[in-house]
C-alpha cells in the first residue's frame, strides 16, 4: 500500500512557481487512486469534477451514452504501459518523454470541455516507487504553443483523402518536435542527452542537463509527489 502522501520532490525552478493548487490535485488523485497505481491493465481515468469521483476511462464513457448528465470530469489521468521498464529518463522527465499524451488530452478538451488537470504515473517494480505529475493543462499547452500549432490538426477535413491527411500530420508532429522548449535543445535532443547522461553515465553533460531541466519546469510547470511503500 503507498501513502497518499509522500513530499513534494523540489522539481520548481526558482524563476518558476508551481499552481498552489496542484499540491491539492496531486494529493487528492493519490488518494483515489490507493492500490490502482499498480494497476497494469487500465491505463487512464477520470475523476469527475461535482462528485470527485474515479472512473476508469472507458467505463465512464459506457455511463455517459446511458446518462449525458453524469458529472463531468476536470481531471485526466494517465499510466505509462507496463511493458515499459524502469528507465530514469522515463522517470524524472514523463512529460517530455511521454508527450503525445498531452497532446491529446488537448484534443479531448473538444469532447470534455471541463478538463481542466493532467496526471501522468507509474509504479516502477524494479525500484519499488511510484510518481504522480500533474500540470494545468491550459498552462502547459499554452506553453508548448498548442492552441497555435493544432491548428494544423483541425484544418483537416472529412474529405481528405489519405496522403493530404499525413501531409498535415507530418507537419504537425514536425513543428512541434523541432520547438527548443529545453535550453538550446528540441524534444528528440533532450532525450539524447538526457538518456547520455543517465543511462551512459556521462557526466559532462552536466550543464545540458541542468538547462533542460529548467526548460522542462518552465514549459510544464507541474506538481511532482513521490509516492513511497507504507
Amino acid at each position: 500500500m503507498y501513502q497518499s502522501k509522500i513530499e513534494k520532490e523540489e522539481k520548481t525552478s526558482e524563476n518558476v512557481s508551481y499552481n498552489p493548487q496542484l499540491k491539492e490535485i496531486a494529493e487528492l488523485i493519490a488518494k483515489k487512486l490507493g492500490n490502482k497505481i499498480y494497476d497494469k491493465e487500465n491505463l487512464f481515468y477520470v475523476i469527475t469534477k461535482e462528485e470527485e469521483k474515479l472512473y476508469e476511462l472507458s467505463k465512464y464513457e459506457e455511463l455517459l451514452k446511458s446518462n449525458p448528465n453524469i458529472s463531468k470530469p476536470f481531471i485526466f489521468i494517465s499510466n505509462i504501459e507496463p511493458w515499459f521498464a524502469y528507465d530514469p529518463v522515463l522517470f524524472n522527465f514523463p512529460l517530455l518523454v511521454k508527450r503525445g499524451r498531452l497532446i491529446d488530452v488537448y484534443l479531448m478538451k473538444r469532447q470534455f470541455e471541463t478538463l481542466k488537470y493532467f496526471t501522468i504515473f507509474r509504479y516502477f517494480q524494479e525500484i519499488d516507487q511510484a510518481f504522480i505529475e500533474v500540470v494545468d493543462i491550459e498552462t502547459a499547452t499554452k506553453n508548448l504553443n498548442l492552441p497555435k500549432l493544432i491548428q494544423i490538426l483541425y484544418d483537416i477535413n472529412e474529405d481528405d483523402d489519405e496522403e493530404v491527411i499525413n501531409e498535415k500530420m507530418e507537419e504537425f508532429r514536425e513543428q512541434f518536435e523541432s520547438q527548443k522548449l529545453f535550453g538550446e535543445y528540441d524534444f528528440l535532443e533532450s532525450e539524447e542527452i538526457l538518456d547520455k547522461y543517465y543511462n551512459k553515465n556521462d557526466k559532462s553533460l552536466i550543464n545540458e542537463v541542468e538547462d533542460i531541466y529548467k526548460g522542462y519546469q518552465s514549459v510544464y510547470q507541474s506538481y511532482r509527489i513521490l509516492l513511497l511503500p507504507t
